[in-house]
């Protein structure tokens, strides 16, 4: 399962339709086709009911939309906390006491 599919599934799941979601992703329609099949083949079912352009989650389409919130967000904590830390380190404000996730500093 890749994040980038997980984080278009997000997409057209907030929006509907893959036309919305073509135009704020900057994606083609077919590519987004593509991404949101190869989720439904890993795992095993469909994540939408498709009724003519409008399309609406299956139950496994909202499980997979609260698990797929839950990973962009820890996915832009991580990313938060290791910019902040990398950050002071580059400024100098690190010393020999131990960081805040409990290990040395770099110097």
């Amino acid at each position: 399962m890749d994040l980038r599919d997980l984080y278009y599934f997000e997409t057209i799941a907030d929006l509907g339709n893959f036309g919305r979601g073509s135009d704020k992703l900057h994606r083609t329609q077919p590519a987004l086709s593509k991404s949101i099949q190869r989720l439904e083949q890993t795992l095993g079912t469909a994540l939408f009911f498709r009724e003519g352009r409008r399309m609406r989650l299956t139950p496994a389409g909202e499980l997979l939309l609260m698990r797929a919130r839950h990973l962009r967000q820890g996915v832009q904590e991580t990313r938060r906390e290791i910019q902040n830390a990398f950050s002071l380190r580059r400024s100098g404000m690190y010393d020999n006491s131990k960081s805040i996730l409990g290990w040395r500093t770099w110097r």
